[in-house]
């Protein structure tokens, strides 16, 4: 079963790229700023979180003010969504979302990410959204800091509620990624939970016949006593499953397909249906999010906006690569933590830059020496002794190619001159 789930994963990420193609540079590559973000995320470590930070936005979700509710049926179009790139500076573009004649403003916000050939990903792309026009940024063109501070300045308003669907992650990365610390947050899906154990039967007549669908789409007994405990069972719907309850015209339009989901984000210039599917989410938020207002009180989006509070301070896990096959060879565990340490300062996937079966190939060869085969501190000073090429695409697979081919042992690694850039001193 494992196998199969992985095997549909790649298949999805190939058809993805055949589709929409994939970027030719690595934007942590050319952006200092993007890379030390990057390594800084790899290590765990944050900035510095603002003074009360967690305290402020409680405050804010107490005095949240009365938001204006919306009759009319929103309908998505391409003629309402503008592309903020290196072409348009995007300053002009806040007042088109804001709504010039309401005291509170409601903006929907979405990210895409990148995390491919990168250790822990990045945000490519923001959309926001009001009810009428959407906003696509491109955040890695060359105006890219125009446009992570104009994102920035809209997520950290006072005076917007901020719109999401499975903000968890999204709001991880912006703090990691940007030190973008944003107030007065609502996810759609806490919004939904509310309503859905405040009136669950009116709740069931919704969304019976979705469930009834997704249940045999799965294979799985449908009858109305498992429709009825899947929605028991639910506690973070996903953005399609709500798109299907809430904003069915949205849903038609048949963009959310798996091969936009695992899309390269990198790749520029954006293409037009990777737009589409970007601005169509944040859109949806916004639709699905004025449905709900329909359904719960006042006294509901306070506790949605209070649920919020606690996810604005939780900064994720350090992420971490395991390989497949972990030996308990104390050698393996060295070049393991090698790799390591070169993915994370490169942004890489540990596997790019080098193999698990490289890994086992070098092991051997090491274990051939009797006296790395008996020192573990040695093996230990040789692997991190040696700088980083800056040709950063090809550094760590030079060790690899040395000591698979030739048999050069590690210790002579810093007398080698680097097919790379022709300098000694590093693998």
């Amino acid at each position: 079963m494992t196998c199969t789930l992985v095997k549909s994963h790649f298949a999805l990420v190939a058809n993805a790229q055949s589709t929409f193609g994939v970027a030719d540079r690595r934007p942590q590559d050319e952006d200092t700023s993007l890379l030390k973000a990057a390594r800084r995320t790899n290590y765990g470590l944050t900035p510095d979180t603002p003074a009360n930070y967690s305290q402020k936005a409680l405050e804010w979700a107490n005095d949240l003010p009365s938001i204006r509710e919306v009759t009319n049926d929103m309908v998505f179009s391409m003629q309402n969504v503008i592309l903020q790139n290196e072409y348009n500076s995007g300053y002009d573009m806040m007042e088109l979302l804001l709504s010039e004649n309401h005291s509170f403003d409601v903006l929907a916000v979405d990210f895409e990410f990148h995390n491919t050939y990168s250790y822990d990903g990045f945000i490519c792309v923001a959309s926001i959204s009001n009810q009428v026009k959407s906003c696509v940024v491109d955040v890695l063109n060359n105006n890219r800091n125009h446009g992570r501070k104009w994102v920035g300045q809209v997520l950290e308003s006072k005076s917007i509620l901020k719109v999401f669907c499975g903000c968890d992650n999204d709001l991880i990365r912006l703090k990691k990624d940007w030190g973008c610390f944003p107030i007065g947050v609502v996810d759609i899906q806490d919004l939904f939970y509310i309503w859905k154990e405040r009136c669950f039967d009116d709740c069931f007549s919704r969304c019976k016949v979705i469930i009834h669908k997704e249940l045999q789409r799965k294979l799985r007994k449908n009858d109305e006593s498992a429709c009825r405990k899947y929605l028991l069972d639910l506690q973070k719907p996903g953005l399609s499953f709500l798109m299907e309850v809430f904003a069915p015209h949205s849903a038609s339009l048949g963009v959310k397909s798996p091969e936009a989901t695992f899309a390269d984000w990198r790749k520029r210039p954006i293409h037009p249906d990777l737009i589409k599917y970007a601005a169509l989410d944040s859109f949806a938020c916004i639709q699905i999010f004025h449905k709900l207002m329909t359904l719960v009180s006042a006294a509901d989006l306070k506790e949605a906006v209070r649920m919020c509070v606690p996810k604005l301070s939780n900064y994720g896990n350090v992420p971490r690569y395991v390989p497949k096959h972990v030996s308990e060879s104390w050698i393996d565990e060295q070049l393991l933590k090698w790799r390591e340490y070169l993915a994370k300062n490169l942004d890489m996937k540990p596997p790019q830059v080098i193999s698990d079966h490289a890994i086992k190939s070098i092991s051997k060869s090491l274990r051939c020496d009797t006296r790395l085969a008996s020192d573990v501190e040695f093996v230990s000073s040789l692997l991190y002794k040696h700088k980083i090429c800056d040709k950063k695409e090809h550094a760590a697979k030079l060790l690899c190619e040395y000591l698979e081919n030739d048999g050069i042992r590690l210790e002579r690694m810093r007398n080698i001159v680097c097919h790379n850039c022709n300098r000694v001193g590093h693998t």
